[in-house]
This record gives C-alpha cells, structure tokens and sequence, in this order.
C-alpha cells in the first residue's frame, strides 16, 4: 500500500482532532490517528485529544486506498496474566504491537483483536504503552476505562516498572552504571533517536547491571527511570556497546537466525487499577535468545 505524507501547521491551541478534521472526513481523520499515522514534530500520536500549538510539526502519512481499520485475525498469542481489567502478554520478537506503514496485518492488536472477540464478545482493549516489533516480552493492555486510565498514569508517572534483558557487543567493563544522557530525534536518520546531533531532546535515565561477561559480548539487566521511544537501544549505542542484532544503533553482529535487537523485556510491575496489590509478571527469554548465551558460554 503506497501512502502519501501531507503537512500541517495548527494556527492556534487545539485538540488534534480538531485540526486533521479541517483537512479530511471525520472517519478519515480517527482513522489516521486510531492507526498509528500521524506524527507531531516526529512523533507518533494516537491520542485525539492531544493538543497541537502553533510552530508543532504535523505529519499525516495518508494510505492511497481502503480503510485502514484492523481485523480480528487468529494468531496464537502467549497470554502471561489475565483479568477482567487487563492482560499482560509476552509478544514475539518480529510481531508489531499495532498497525503501522508496511504492518497491517499479524501484529498484537490484530490477534488480541480475535481473542477478545472470541473470549469476551468485545474488542474493547488499549495498549497503555509499546515495545519494539523486534524486541521481545512483557506488554500491558487494558481491558476497562478505569484500567486505561490507572494503567496509563503508573506508565507516565514511572511507577510501572519495565525491566529488560539485553546481549550487547564488546566488554561492559563496568559491573553496574547509570547512562543519563538526554535523547532526541537524530537530525541525520529520522528513523532513529540519538544523544548526539538531534532535536526535541528530553531527559531519559538508563540502568544496567552486568549479569554475565563473554568474549565478545556482554549479557545486561537493564531498567529504566524513563520511557522514551528507543531508549535503552540509543543508550547502549551511546555508550559504544549496541545491542547485538541492532544494526539501526550500530551493531556489527547478527544475530543467529533472526533479524533485529537482542532485546526481552524480562518483567513488568505495576499497581493493580482494582485490588491495589502490587504485581510482577516476567516472560522467560525466548529460545533463540537463550540458545545464543548458551553458545557463549560453551565457548568459553
């Protein structure tokens, strides 16, 4: 599907809805923000009610075709808790978490879609926060309004924690660290963020542990004090260990068999919008990332 960006500038404060409906029907205009296709200064959007100001930067990329609205499809799906407010899944390296340019069929939303559907006669759910389509584990949807809206506050206010694992190149000399240094949207590469030589920077804050040293790479437990898009993955560039398989951040190695970061996220803990019990859901690592230490570890 081909797909056509268009360009607009907001003349004064006003929800995004509002503006993108002074352009398109009203279908046309929740439909591209409902599918992930709307960017404001670089970033996706997909909240109507997010207020645009004058000097933002409002791309729309525009499908040259049908309607976009996703499907229910029935693809296996690895439920690791289920409620009635919510779900946590552990999602596969290489399946997107929702539509996106080039990804509209066989992601997460697609499959939740049809589980839903079957399970609850509904497909009422959101996705509170994302993972990468090639990294791997623990991600949150919520079912209710209430769980959206509990769910979405612990993820802003960093009260939900995300804790990852991730095989990097090289010797991490140090057993333990804290990378803070501010990321933006790299001025070079719009497809990836960056520490250097990039715009719209915000604080972010990185943790890591060494859990395991091998000849030619380093095996970390990280965690993070902040959420932004490429986070983790940005960071270990910066610091010159990029995660094995990112060759978006640097890497050199591929991994074996599969495309993309070595990247898990392991565990996620949150407040439960209901009881109030504190929880903690991990996923184990997939085969392909434990096969990989295995292997390094034998040849020691």
């Amino acid at each position: 599907m081909e797909f056509k960006e268009e360009f607009y500038t907001a003349d004064g404060e006003m929800p995004l809805l509002q503006l993108l409906l002074e352009h398109y029907k009203p279908y046309r205009a929740r439909e591209l923000i409902r599918n992930n296709l709307v960017l404001v200064n670089d970033r996706v959007v997909n909240r109507k009610s997010f207020i645009v100001v004058p000097g933002d930067r409002i791309m729309a990329n525009v499908p040259q075709g049908k309607a976009l609205d996703p499907v229910p499809e029935n693809i296996p799906v690895d439920i690791l808790y289920e409620d009635d407010e919510l779900l946590v899944i552990n999602k596969p390296k290489g399946m997107p978490v929702s539509g996106c340019p080039g990804h509209y069929n066989g992601t997460l939303q697609n499959a939740l879609l049809f589980h839903m559907n079957e399970n609850y006669r509904t497909q009422s759910f959101h996705f509170p926060h994302r993972i990468d389509m090639n990294t791997s584990g623990c991600i949150l949807a919520a079912k209710t309004k209430n769980s959206r809206r509990s769910l979405s506050a612990q993820i802003n206010d960093h009260t939900c924690c995300r804790e990852y694992i991730a095989l990097t190149e090289g010797n991490v000399e140090a057993d333990s660290g804290t990378i803070d240094r501010p990321i933006g949207r790299s001025i070079d590469n719009r497809m990836k963020y960056s520490t250097v030589n990039c715009y719209d920077e915000k604080p972010c804050i990185t943790k890591y542990q060494v859990l395991e040293r091998f000849e030619d790479s380093t095996l970390l437990h990280i965690t993070l004090e902040t959420g932004r898009t490429h986070q983790i993955r940005a960071h270990m560039e910066s610091i010159g260990h990029p995660i094995i398989g990112d060759t978006l951040y640097g890497s050199i190695v591929e991994p074996e068999g599969l495309p993309g970061q070595t990247l898990h996220a392991e565990s996620i803990s949150f407040t439960h919008p209901v009881t109030g019990e504190r929880m903690m859901i991990k996923a184990p690592l997939p085969e392909y990332f434990r096969h990989m230490i295995e292997a390094r570890r034998s040849s020691e």
